[in-house]
């Protein structure tokens, strides 16, 4: 009868003590397919239910930090380095600045522009200098005023630019005769008088590059194109010589030459 009581006790204590089904070891290959594992009694509730309640713990806070990651790149604070989405949302400006200066730069490239450059030349062909240049457009003209050295009366020479990027003489005023002016109608010419000034016009001359010899003293050689005065002494030297050339460029190489000669001119007056 006391053996049958003690087992009724124990019996009844297990039924109270609660029971964990835990594997001792993890399956292998062999044993996953049988599910095969041992039972055990839990040594210590209270701690397994502390284990449970901070692997609980680290997932809730887990979870947090996800959403407050969320929360950040909604509001819209810099995530480049933790999200390759959002390092691509940063450089969206970038590529479309980049994208805007290629744009510009091939605009400036497809268009066109006419310019007159001039060269000095010495009599060495291989000496050849670009000086400055200067846009105008097929039809336009420019003049070249100088001082006659006998006379001491000024010479107005006007030449316009073709469409074959030619230069013809469009006419030649002056009011008093001297060595190296026309003295009456040459050829295709024709003279006009007007107001105490000769004016000698109709030319069926074209050159392709304009040459011409700058004054030592006297003549003082000045361009003038689209209002513009340039004196030639300035770009080089009194008994220079230099060449005024036509040329159909592109804006952008344009651009960069009137920077380069920018540079020069501006380090040659700092040296000077």
């Amino acid at each position: 009868m006391q053996s049958g009581k003690r087992d009724s006790e124990d019996i009844a204590g297990r039924q109270r003590r609660p029971v964990v089904f835990t594997c001792d070891t993890p399956f292998n290959d062999q044993k996953r397919g049988s599910g095969e594992g041992t039972i055990h009694r839990m040594k210590d509730p209270v701690k397994s239910i502390r284990g449970i309640k901070s692997i609980n713990s680290v997932k809730s806070s887990g979870k947090q930090r996800q959403e407050s990651l969320s929360v950040n790149e909604s509001a819209g604070m810099p995530e480049c380095m933790v999200d390759n989405r959002r390092k691509m949302k940063c450089f969206k400006p970038l590529g479309f600045l980049t994208a805007g200066l290629a744009l510009v730069l091939l605009y400036l490239y497809w268009m066109p522009v006419t310019v007159l450059q001039i060269y000095e030349e010495e009599w060495q062909p291989s000496s050849i200098t670009r000086l400055a240049q200067y846009p105008i457009e097929k039809g336009e003209t420019f003049t070249i005023i100088w001082t006659h050295s006998v006379t001491r009366q000024p010479v107005t020479e006007v030449y316009r630019l073709n469409d074959d990027l030619t230069i013809g003489i469009e006419e030649m005023l002056f009011n008093e005769h001297g060595p190296n002016l026309p003295s009456g109608p040459e050829g295709s010419t024709l003279w006009e008088i007007k107001n105490g000034m000769f004016r000698v016009y109709n030319y069926d001359m074209v050159f392709e590059a304009l040459p011409v010899r700058i004054g030592q003293m006297v003549a003082d050689h000045t361009l003038v194109i689209r209002h513009k005065t340039i004196p030639l002494q300035e770009l080089s030297r009194p008994g220079g010589f230099i060449t005024i050339h036509p040329q159909q460029t592109n804006a952008l190489q344009y651009l960069f030459e009137e920077g380069r000669l920018w540079l020069i001119t501006k380090i040659s007056k700092e040296t000077a």
